[in-house]
């Protein structure tokens, strides 16, 4: 029985540490476990914990999906990872069944959810201001292969372009979301403010862009700054619970390890009273051994 019990506490220990779950003993020797507050396990009774929602980050970013009432299973796009009970799964509210795991699962999906997610979207809000801010500049810029009143677009003669300003998206994004470089003729690179004069004031511009305190590069350098201090709160908590299990392993190695110079000390104890009892066995022996044989018989 005890061997079951500390196998039965050691999986106890490994399931908090994956999710926070905290146990309670009963009277009888059984134990409840608890995760986010609600029964995992309840005397004989069982529930079970399953993952659903968007598995891409691409997905969890996008949230124009409907939802799927027909699937008790389906999470909407954008909600992220869920740890929920699967017996009680609501599509339509998500939060209120998710389960508020803690430990190394929470965490997890703390990263999945929340973390990368929004780096992601910082760094998406990065490049569409330094697309734009490039793009307005070299709009408005003068390329060495773009001639006086040249159409922006040579399919179409209505459109003309002003003294030679380009009128062109320097950078544009492809299909799948990526950043690429629209112009494909390097002579209609706009570098200067004025027809003729290749002065590369506006590729100044644009180089000068990463110094401007609105900038791509301000943003880029505050996003880094707010994900170091994270990192730090991170390893914190993570240095924190390392200490706290050292404590809780150590505790549970107390009630059920052995200690083996408890151990001798109490082998020594038992020793000498067994030493004193067979003492004592041994007196009254000698005492019966004086009674009956060496007192004489009664009226004889």
């Amino acid at each position: 029985v005890n061997e079951l019990e500390d196998r039965r506490d050691l999986l106890a220990m490994k399931l908090s540490e994956l999710t926070g779950a905290s146990t309670a003993k009963r009277e009888n020797g059984g134990m409840d476990v608890y995760i986010g507050g609600s029964n995992l396990v309840s005397g004989t009774f069982v529930r079970e914990v399953t993952c659903v929602g968007v598995e891409r980050l691409v997905d969890q970013l996008d949230v124009t999906d409907p939802l799927n009432l027909a699937d008790p299973l389906f999470v909407p796009a954008g909600a992220g990872v869920k740890l929920v009970w699967k017996d009680d799964v609501n599509p339509a509210d998500i939060d209120k069944t998710a389960i508020q795991a803690g430990g190394t699962m929470g965490a997890a999906l703390d990263t999945m959810t929340a973390i990368i997610p929004g780096l992601s979207r910082d760094l998406t809000s990065i490049e569409n201001k330094m697309i734009d801010k490039v793009n307005e500049l070299h709009r408005a810029g003068h390329a060495k292969g773009i001639a006086a009143a040249e159409p922006n677009d040579p399919a179409d003669p209505t459109d003309d372009a002003v003294a030679g300003v380009t009128g062109l998206d320097f950078f544009g994004r492809a299909d799948d979301g990526s950043v690429i470089v629209l112009i494909t003729n390097p002579d209609h690179v706009a570098i200067s403010a004025n027809t003729g004069t290749m002065d590369n004031s506006v590729a100044e511009q644009i180089a000068d862009i990463g110094d401007l305190g609105d900038g791509p590069d301000r943003d880029y350098q505050s996003m880094i700054g707010r994900l170091g201090v994270s990192s730090q709160g991170v390893a914190r908590r993570a240095e924190i619970q390392s200490v706290v299990t050292e404590q809780v392993d150590a505790a549970r190695e107390g009630q059920a390890g052995v200690n083996l110079d408890e151990e001798m000390t109490n082998l020594l104890t038992y020793q000498r009273g067994y030493e004193a009892a067979s003492r004592v066995l041994t007196t009254i022996d000698s005492m019966l051994d004086q009674l009956i044989n060496r007192t004489g018989l009664v009226g004889r």
